[in-house]
Formats: structure tokens, sequence, C-alpha cells
């Protein structure tokens, strides 16, 4: 089972906002990332937490740093890597 520490959530608000400004859609910010749209739609709706894997590919589809769009899944700031 994830810890709280292996899984992030997005911060609220922050996909859905950098989405818009890239003018992607849910699956085309999914199909960059490599994950499913499923995925982007549940974790921009904070319906899910992702591993800091897929977050990154997330915020790198974006082109941004993971710690502007996420946090860890406990709430705590996601510390560079």
């Amino acid at each position: 089972m994830p810890t709280p520490r292996s899984t992030v959530i997005a911060r609220p608000g922050a996909i859905t906002q950098a989405r818009a400004l890239a003018d992607l859609s849910v699956r085309d910010l999914g199909a960059a990332a490599g994950v499913s749209h499923g995925t982007v739609n549940n974790v921009e709706r904070g319906r899910s937490s992702i591993s800091r894997d897929k977050a990154e590919a997330v915020a790198g589809a974006l082109r941004l740093s993971v710690h502007e769009l996420f946090v860890h899944a406990d709430g705590a700031p996601l510390n560079p890597s």
C-alpha cells in the first residue's frame, strides 16, 4: 500500500489552470504525459492521488515543475528531487 509520501495530490486548481493556459484537453495532457485521461481527470478534480513519477510526467507535459502543481498526499510540500 502506498504511503502518504510515495503519492502526491494536485494543488487545488493548479492542473486545471496550467492545462487551460497550455490549451490542452484532459485527453491531450494524458497523452503527452503518458497517463490515462481518467487519471488526469481524477487527479485534477482531487479525487485521487498519483505516484511521484506520474506527477513529474504530468508537470513535464505542462512544462512546469512538479512542485508548482503537487503536494504530498499528507499535504506537505514536495522537496526538490
